[in-house]
């Protein structure tokens, strides 16, 4: 072939002609040695032109001597010499199925200088999605982008990516903080639900007298809690007494005379998500502030995702919210849990 192939263009013009041929002499170079590489020349020499400066200003007899010492000089200074040569190869190959995705040369010269001194040529001719990848990070300046586990991950959400308005704002999202409720929705949606854990203490539930503490149906339809939206059905649980009375009367609810105390002992209420935790909430990017203000948001959001994945919610109450110091929640998903929770347990009630 390099009788008629004097540029690396011209070979590339003839590619899909001898795709078979190239693919065997890929195939050559992962699994023979040098010298067996040497006899696939018929692909190598025009490809060799790339390596030596100046070797295309010779005569075709000149540069094919050439060539054929400088491949006898690779196979005598070692595979490592040889890898070189054939990166070179390989890279081209790249650059072409590359600038076939919308690569410009300016940004396949940066790739180049990039990926020198690392193994990620290799991971791009198996996933050129992978190049896509350091595209994005690229236009971000992320020092990231010769990593392959990012640029694996980038890989996996081009789209989400480009949806979020790039790469800074979409990491944000997934691994920071989220400012809003389509993005609180996106989060949980990619990421592993924190581990449930226990609540182990006393239980208290104020009610209206007459009432049973442990039913819902007296809850008016339509209206929202914190963490329940209409038609969703949830317990509301306080570990003290002064953060019960405290949720109530913020609502203007008249403790005194009208309703009574249930007091549940030593409760053990297992699989619940632990809202309370600053580690949790970092882990869903959230904040304090966001699950305890007048909004309900984040916490209808929650709410909603919890109850398909927990018993229920630990949760750091909205009154007396300061310096992160808060009365503390416990919501049920429904009194059927509830009251697997206290059965046996010892209960206490208090006329107020």
């Amino acid at each position: 072939m390099h009788e008629f192939v004097t540029s690396w263009e011209d070979m590339l013009s003839l590619y899909f002609q001898v795709e078979n041929q190239i693919n065997d002499y890929l195939t050559t170079l992962t699994s023979q040695t040098p010298a067996a590489y040497y006899e696939q020349g018929r692909l190598v020499i025009p490809v060799a032109t790339i390596a030596l400066e100046g070797v295309t200003l010779l005569s075709k007899s000149a540069r094919v001597k050439a060539i054929l010492r400088y491949m006898d000089e690779l196979k005598a200074q070692g595979s490592s010499k040889w890898a070189t040569f054939t990166d070179k190869l390989d890279f081209q190959l790249l650059k072409k199925q590359l600038a076939n995705r919308g690569f410009d040369q300016a940004t396949l010269a940066r790739l180049e200088r990039g990926i020198e001194g690392t193994d990620l040529l290799r991971h791009f001719k198996d996933n050129p999605e992978l190049a896509d990848a350091w595209r994005v990070l690229d236009d971000a300046n992320s020092p990231l982008k010769a990593e392959i586990d990012e640029l694996n991950d980038v890989s996996r959400y081009l789209d989400d990516i480009e949806d979020f308005g790039g790469y800074d704002n979409w990491n944000r999202i997934l691994r920071g903080s989220v400012n809003n409720g389509e993005e609180l929705i996106y989060r949980l949606s990619k990421i592993d639900a924190p581990k449930p854990v226990i609540y182990s203490g006393d239980l208290y539930r104020i009610v209206d007298n007459g009432l049973d503490p442990l039913h819902t149906h007296y809850i008016p339809r339509g209206k929202s809690h914190r963490y329940s939206q209409p038609g969703e059905d949830a317990l509301y649980f306080s570990s003290s007494k002064e953060g019960n009375t405290q949720e109530l009367t913020h609502w203007g609810k008249e403790i005194e005379g009208n309703t009574t105390t249930f007091l549940y002992r030593n409760i053990d209420a297992e699989g619940l998500l632990d809202l309370t935790n600053p580690k949790v909430r970092k882990q869903l990017g959230i904040s304090l502030d966001q699950i305890t203000n007048e909004s309900y948001e984040f916490s209808h959001i929650l709410g909603s995702w919890s109850q398909r994945r927990y018993k229920g919610i630990i949760a750091p109450s909205a009154r007396g919210v300061s310096d992160n110091l808060y009365f503390v929640n416990i919501v049920i998903f429904n009194s059927g849990t509830a009251n697997g929770f206290i059965k046996g347990k010892e209960l206490i009630k208090i006329v107020n």
